[in-house]
């Protein structure tokens, strides 16, 4: 639906985007917002999330669909209200849907419209059971409050596309069977349709100069039930629960060893490798003196302690292959250097490891680059 175009920077090109006011619920309240979809399969709901995650937040209500009588929304700065009797247009499954579709239209591929198009088209050259079956199909995976629009004709709206797709006899437009007449209307009008405008049905969106193809996110995660209730992809973060051995050191994950190993001192770098959780690695490190040049070392030490982290644990490796070959943008909600509010260091390194470790199962080479046997 209409909203205005945006865009975000990710490592110095520009994600275009459009806007979609939606209710986001918080504890007992509805919020109304604006979703921020790019082109990328990134959407803005509150935090970044890809298309998988943000489906998760519609199914569950975070993102809102439905509302109870006596629910209390707000529109910040505006004005707030009680719900009651109130009428949604948009179920979860279709506001899922037309996200999809707005990523695949910013990204400069068919849509589903466009897809029950071409569907429409292959019908009418060679009317066919099998070929109705596809224009169906396509038909139904268009959410519901936008295939009143496919057509761009808003006398006849989508009619004659649902009598075609539902064939004689089956359902057509307000749950009517589609009689003889009713399909020999349709099929006149798309002959009609054809005749002034030449090339019609024609697509909506064309591939664009630079395809866009989607990214995969590893969201921000805290784990108060523990990490066996954390989706895969959460093992792609830092802080990820994996011993590596690295550095003639062991630790308990990527961002305790990355603390440790930024600090000076001998005995608080022992401290901190044994410290309980990342977080209070972290606050150990957060004021100690830092190696000379750390900054200069910093992302060749993040590297190598990822090439240990998945050489080690071949569980989270597969989770990073499963990425296939995507961009990876690493959410991190403070600084600007290793995440996606930055220059997303973090996802490109993955995506070096991943490469890595396609080398060593195609065995191209025995083993990834080794790291130094020691630091001092």
């Amino acid at each position: 639906m209409g909203g205005r175009r945006t865009s975000r920077q990710v490592e110095g090109h520009e994600i275009a985007g459009m806007t979609r006011l939606a209710f986001i619920k918080n504890g007992r309240t509805y919020f109304l917002t604006e979703l921020v979809i790019y082109a990328d399969g990134m959407v803005d709901c509150g935090n970044l999330v890809d298309l998988d995650e943000f489906e998760r937040k519609v199914r569950s209500g975070r993102v809102a669909t439905t509302f109870e009588d006596g629910a209390q929304a707000s529109a910040h700065h505006l004005a707030g209200w009680t719900m009651s009797s109130s009428q949604p247009w948009v179920s979860a499954g279709d506001l899922i849907g037309e996200v999809r579709d707005t990523v695949d239209g910013l990204a400069g591929r068919p849509d589903s419209t466009d897809r029950c198009l071409a569907a429409l088209g292959s019908y009418l050259d060679d009317q066919t059971e099998v070929n109705r079956q596809a224009l169906l199909d396509a038909y139904l995976a268009v959410p519901a409050h936008l295939r009143t629009y496919m057509l761009g004709d808003m006398d006849y709206r989508d009619w004659p596309v649902q009598a075609v797709a539902a064939g004689i006899g089956g359902d057509g437009p307000g749950g009517t069977k589609v009689s003889e007449g009713m399909h020999a209307r349709a099929l006149v009008y798309f002959a009609d349709r054809r005749a002034s405008e030449p090339g019609w049905p024609w697509r909506k969106h064309r591939a664009s100069d630079r395809e866009v193809r989607p990214a995969v996110l590893v969201p921000q995660a805290v784990y108060p039930q523990g990490v066996e209730t954390a989706p895969p992809i959460h093992g792609l973060r830092n802080s990820y629960p994996c011993r590596l051995d690295v550095f003639d050191a062991d630790f308990p994950d990527v961002e305790t060893a990355w603390h440790a190993l930024s600090v000076l001192d001998d005995d608080l770098r022992a401290r901190i490798a044994a410290a309980p959780r990342p977080y209070d690695a972290m606050k150990l490190a957060r004021d100690a003196p830092k190696r000379p040049g750390w900054d200069a070392l910093r992302e060749s030490v993040m590297l190598t302690l990822l090439r240990a982290k998945y050489s080690q644990n071949p569980l989270l490796a597969e989770v990073l292959l499963g990425t296939g070959d995507r961009e990876i943008h690493y959410d991190e909600f403070t600084g600007s250097h290793w995440g996606t509010r930055g220059r997303n260091w973090m996802g490109r390194l993955l995506e070096v490891v991943r490469s890595d470790l396609h080398v060593n199962r195609a065995g191209l080479i025995s083993d990834g680059p080794a790291p130094s046997s020691s630091w001092r």
